[in-house]
């Protein structure tokens, strides 16, 4: 078998997996939506309002740095160095009056709303990243996505990382299998 249908081979397989459709390549379009928009707040796990705000987005579809794998979607998916992720990368601004230690998430919405992709990170609380954020000081961040041609808005929060832990998020190394999260825009 030649490398290009293996690779085709691949990327098909990956796509099942992952709960997109085969027939398309996770192509990043210019026009999915990031919300919020930049120069607006983030909000956190609960939709509460956080001092953070959004200077500026932007998404692309890169080979991985490292290996990854899905923390809350099932069926889950791993990705290997070099297989394609999406990248959400920006920086946010700390207009709060005191240090903030927050944990950042992005999470892929196809057009009806269905959560397809989740940050697949794991910097201290899975799927998520973590750093301190000092009063007026600006931090970059890049979160790691599985690809999926269906995402066509992914929502960034960002809150206390306490507040990571929901009614739907699992305590680490408990057994919990997700189907489906739908979330209107």
């Amino acid at each position: 078998m030649n490398r290009i249908a293996l690779a085709a081979l691949l990327l098909s397989l990956l796509l099942q997996v992952g709960g997109c459709s085969e027939p398309q390549a996770p192509i990043v379009k210019t026009d999915i939506l990031v919300e919020p928009e930049p120069g607006n707040y983030l909000t956190g796990y609960w939709n509460e309002s956080t001092p953070l705000m959004l200077t500026d987005v932007s998404v692309t579809l890169r080979p991985c740095d490292r290996n990854y794998k899905t923390h809350f979607m099932y069926p889950g998916i791993d990705l290997k160095v070099g297989d394609p992720c999406l990248v959400v990368a920006g920086h946010v601004e700390n207009h709060g009056d005191k240090v903030l230690a927050i944990g950042m998430f992005a999470r892929g919405y196809d057009e009806s709303g269905l959560w397809v992709s989740e940050t697949l990170d794991n910097d201290g609380i899975q799927g998520s990243i973590i750093f301190d954020i000092e009063p007026g000081q600006t931090r970059e961040f890049l979160l790691h996505m599985n690809p999926c041609d269906e995402v066509r808005s992914i929502r960034v929060s960002g809150g206390g990382k306490d507040r990571l832990r929901g009614p739907n998020t699992p305590i680490p190394r408990e057994r919990w299998q997700h189907t489906s999260v739908r979330y209107r825009l």
